[in-house]
């Protein structure tokens, strides 16, 4: 349902790949079928010459070029990779001409003067002793004009609704918990609020072997005892190195998001005075799925 449109756009693409001049080994039909049916995704083959530029360029194109690459070496034997790409409009769009510089308070105690979206309108908004969190919707229906400029119609897409939640507690929460909750007591309150957030884009990349590691999944990384034998027609292999690369930029149009894992192996009446609602401080950022209830991405704004 995510494909219909380019204008609210989720995108989730998998592949698995072999390097032939690293094994002789294929990946088992059973598992080439299982990946297919189930994840749509890939097969492909690559060799040391052509792998790194082959692999980054998949990665690149599913991404609509947000993460340009995410291997620079070709000494894997086999890598399973999971891209996702998003990218939606707000159903009420910032006014460029309202942004202006403002204070954030950073994690680590330090102030900068970075560029805040400002608006003032009715949006959902939860203030308790514990956070203060916003609703931004992202937009459903979309007009149609004709090369010429005339109006010629609009789509509506109604079994799509998503929005980017803001969470800025006073302190720590899990933010999906926290925003589950919220919902399902209907916290959420239509106010008519000043609204201030900043503008931002996030780039961030990491290793996830110690973290998986510390989640339990520690056989996988040992040669002796990881058990991958299904995946393939012959022998086994072990997981050598998981990386993980995610980019975020939100402004007064929307939101655009990508994110890779690579596992390698080897109204009229006049308004209220408006409820200030500023979030210049460290908050996290969760785009959800309201239909279903599945957090999309989730992140947190904190670090200059």
């Amino acid at each position: 349902k995510y494909s219909q449109t380019e204008n609210l756009k989720l995108s989730i693409a998998n592949s698995i790949w072999l390097n032939k001049d690293r094994t002789k080994q294929d990946f088992s039909q059973n598992f080439k079928q299982l990946a297919k049916d189930y994840f749509d995704a890939e097969v492909k083959t690559v060799d040391n010459k052509d792998a790194v530029k082959e692999v980054n360029s998949w990665v690149n194109n599913k991404t609509n070029g947000k993460i340009p690459s995410v291997i620079n070496s070709s000494d894997f034997w086999a890598s399973i990779i999971n891209a996702i790409y998003f990218k939606g409009a707000w159903q009420n769009e910032f006014n460029s001409g309202a942004t202006k510089k403002e204070t954030f308070t950073f994690a680590d105690g330090t102030k900068s003067d970075i560029d805040f979206m400002n608006k003032t309108s009715w949006m959902s908004v939860l203030i308790s002793d514990e956070a203060i969190a916003a609703e931004l919707p992202y937009k459903t229906r979309f007009d149609k004009i004709s090369s010429d400029g005339s109006y010629i119609g609009t789509d509506s897409y109604s079994d799509l609704d998503v929005s980017m939640y803001l969470i800025m507690p006073k302190d720590d929460v899990e933010p999906e918990e926290f925003l589950n909750s919220a919902i399902l007591a209907e916290n959420f309150k239509s106010t008519y609020t000043a609204f201030s957030m900043p503008k931002f884009k996030i780039e961030f990349d990491t290793s996830l072997n110690g973290i998986l590691n510390s989640m339990g999944i520690k056989k996988a990384f040992s040669q002796p005892d990881a058990d991958f034998k299904n995946m393939f027609d012959t022998g086994n292999m072990y997981i050598t190195s998981a990386i993980h690369k995610t980019y975020i930029a939100v402004d007064e149009k929307g939101t655009e998001a990508a994110a890779v894992t690579a596992l390698m192996m080897a109204g009229s009446a006049l308004p209220p005075e408006p409820t200030e609602v500023k979030f210049n401080k460290p908050f996290y950022f969760v785009i959800r799925d309201n239909t279903s209830g599945e957090s999309l991405f989730v992140g947190k704004y904190a670090f200059a």
